[in-house]
């Protein structure tokens, strides 16, 4: 309830916000912030979430959270205001509600997640990935796709986590960059800042993406990867060295999930 709470909440503030910008007889909607604390609350409000923990009913820091996303459109189109310290700080309350996400709801991860830790434990116990005995309806799928096991597992192994905690760590902070990753690649698209912090916004605001951040898929980290793909690519001017880098991290990318690497082809196909 709390994470429906956020997104109604959000785009309830977000329509206020649109009526306003609406109702304004300007012709440019530029407005510029007289108090330049405001442009930091935001920031304290996550910050504030965070610490406060459990002593907030669900619903109160779902609210809050919601007011501070919301309170980033109008700062996004204010003319004082850098557009990287907005991305940056849609990614840290993305951040915020992932955690709280966490915090209300213990991690509680599907099929895809426990069949990537299944085939991950087997690589640990083994040491290599060749030859892993898995049930059938796990080795027909997970184990053609092995990027999200492999990294787990390395990750797991280098640094001592818990494997499900290695699993959330990475590849699930894939999945919390996303908001950082959509503006990059929309301000390159679209050549313009204010457009590319508003699908940052959307991002950040969307029930599926704050679902990934707790249940994390191949879908939703093959997302993040085919984002960098797109990213490296299409720079200006182009570069060989930039294709080949692209390529490389296409070549993960089909290893993560087969039908997000052939969505990005066809986006390829369609930007060029």
């Amino acid at each position: 309830y709390s994470k429906i709470a956020i997104i109604g909440s959000t785009f309830g503030l977000l329509s206020i916000l649109f009526g306003i910008h609406l109702l304004d007889d300007q012709e440019h909607f530029n407005p510029s912030l007289s108090r330049s604390w405001l442009r930091y609350v935001p920031l304290i409000v996550g910050i504030c979430v965070d610490l406060l923990g459990t002593r907030l009913p669900p619903i109160a820091s779902a609210f809050a959270l919601s007011f501070a996303l919301a309170l980033v459109f109008p700062l996004s189109k204010a003319i004082n205001v850098s557009k990287t310290y907005i991305v940056l700080l849609l990614v840290f309350l993305a951040g915020s509600i992932a955690y709280n996400v966490y915090y209300y709801y213990p991690p509680n991860p599907e099929m895809d997640t426990w069949g990537h830790l299944s085939v991950a434990s087997g690589i640990m116990q083994k040491g290599h990935f060749s030859n892993i005995v898995q049930p059938l309806f796990l080795s027909q799928y997970f184990q053609p796709f092995p990027v999200m096991s492999v990294a787990s597992s390395m990750l797991s192994s280098v640094t001592g986590f818990n494997l499900l905690v290695a699993f959330f760590v990475f590849p699930g902070v894939l999945i919390l960059l996303q908001p950082l990753l959509v503006f990059l690649l929309s301000r390159r698209v679209f050549c313009n800042a204010e457009a590319a912090a508003l699908s940052a916004f959307v991002l950040a605001t969307e029930a599926t993406v704050l679902t990934g951040m707790n249940n994390v898929q191949g879908t939703f980290s093959a997302i993040s990867l085919s984002l960098l793909v797109l990213i490296t690519l299409f720079r200006d001017p182009p570069s060989r060295a930039n294709a080949i880098v692209a390529f490389l991290m296409f070549l993960i990318l089909v290893a993560a999930h087969g039908a997000v690497a052939v969505v990005t082809l066809i986006l390829i196909a369609y930007l060029v």
